[in-house]
């Protein structure tokens, strides 16, 4: 048995595709049979009976166990007896009652720290920050304390400017496997773990994920006429969240629909997605196609997830059938490449989108948000995209196959085998 530590919300559909991911992997390449426990996340927005992991229960038999130390406590003196609690179960575990997720940790044969963005936040000089990192490392702390394997999977790391978020992340990554999907996050990971831990690089979990055609994405398809015509899918998301301002974040969304303008006019189909639906308000992108949808009122634009729910796999099977995918969600980057599809990446946050396009050998299909020529630089990629369609096809095609290889070898060299061999030292 296996426990998972954090899965995110399912409305966030890179998240739920990461969970996905790392769940087949397990099942496919190391045989794990039984039932995957799993550590919810510990932000807001976890809501259990909001259908927080409705995409992966559909498919997957899994139980839930809440977390012993939330990241962003409900009350302010919460901290002031969780993290004591959790740091007493540390020194002398069979001296403190086991919460529901410890006893699982109890139970497994290993702990996953499931990857994205939540050891990439930003990390001020204050208190807050690691607390909120020690949050997310304890099931990492206490399966190591047991003498369990941790691996951390897909993760992208840093910046750690808080010292003593340093400190925890040096403790947290010793005598563990580290699977990071770009090798900025790799190289921050050997320099925290000063060799004493396993680390490689991987491409992200999603990866594992299959299109899956549905009649959801076939009858939109056909609804709109879209069968066999050349169209063009943006996955924007807003930046303000992210440390943008809103006159920036203003001007990123003119650029994105003057270029779907100048895609219309050349005779291509333009559809806006909502890759992501919540659970917070920063990840929700229909709040930003709204905002697109007034720009480009007089403009002939399909629009897909205002309404819709789609699982990460129906959204790369519709991802499969554009011919060109604009995606500032970098899992609409991921599960576009997962089908073929030529796929232009604008980062917003961290190294995960530069350094896997850099990895794969794609640096000349990312244009930056700060570009003053932001448009410009956008609609030169994709001149250059039209203009060797197939050529181009050809690349992203295997830098798919290349990735999911690898993802599979990896899994098998490095997962697996931490998981399936160890000496627990019990409690």
């Amino acid at each position: 048995m296996v426990v998972i530590a954090y899965p995110w919300h399912d409305s966030n559909k890179g998240d739920a595709a990461i969970l996905e991911g790392i769940l087949t992997q397990l099942r496919v390449s190391c045989g794990f049979a039984g039932q995957f426990e799993l550590i919810p996340c510990v932000d807001p927005g976890c809501d259990l009976g909001a259908g927080m992991l409705r995409h992966n229960t559909r498919q997957w038999d899994i139980a839930v166990r809440p977390p012993s130390v939330p990241a962003f406590p409900k009350r302010k003196l919460e901290w002031s007896w969780r993290i004591p609690r959790a740091l007493i179960k540390l020194a002398a575990p069979r001296f403190v009652p086991s919460r529901p997720d410890e006893a699982a940790i109890e139970r497994s044969d290993g702990v996953i720290l499931t990857g994205g963005l939540y050891l990439a936040f930003p990390h001020t000089k204050t208190l807050r920050p690691p607390f909120r990192l020690f949050a997310y490392l304890y099931p990492a702390f206490y399966a190591k304390r047991l003498g369990k394997p941790v691996v951390f999977w897909g993760h992208s790391l840093g910046p750690f400017q808080n010292k003593l978020s340093q400190i925890l992340m040096q403790f947290a990554l010793q005598d563990t496997v580290v699977i990071a999907r770009e090798g900025m996050s790799a190289e921050l990971a050997r320099k925290l773990a000063k060799g004493k831990a396993r680390i490689v690089v991987a491409p992200d979990a999603a990866f594992a994920v299959s299109p899956q055609p549905s009649s959801l994405i076939d009858g939109f398809l056909e609804h709109r006429e879209l069968n066999g015509k050349k169209f063009i899918v943006f996955a924007p998301r807003g930046l303000r969240g992210y440390g943008w301002s809103a006159d920036a974040e203003r001007r990123y969304l003119e650029h994105l629909a003057s270029v779907a303008k100048g895609e219309l006019s050349k005779g291509h189909r333009v559809v806006f997605v909502a890759h992501t639906q919540g659970p917070t308000i920063d990840e929700d992108d229909r709040l930003i196609l709204q905002e697109l949808r007034s720009l480009l009122r007089d403009e002939e634009v399909d629009w897909f997830g205002l309404d819709e729910d789609p699982s990460p796999r129906e959204l790369a099977y519709l991802y499969s059938k554009a011919s060109i995918v604009i995606a500032t969600r970098f899992h609409g980057a991921v599960l576009s490449i997962l089908g073929g599809t030529p796929t232009v990446a604008i980062p917003y946050f961290g190294t995960k989108t530069q350094g896997f396009f850099a990895d794969m050998g794609l640096q000349d299909f990312v244009v930056q948000v700060d570009d003053g020529n932001f448009g410009e630089q956008l609609s030169k990629i994709l001149e250059h995209i039209w203009r060797d369609y197939e050529g181009v096809k050809e690349q992203f095609t295997q830098v798919a196959q290349k990735s999911k290889a690898m993802l599979r070898r990896i899994t098998v060299e490095e997962v697996c085998s931490a998981l399936g061999s160890h000496e627990s030292k019990g409690i």
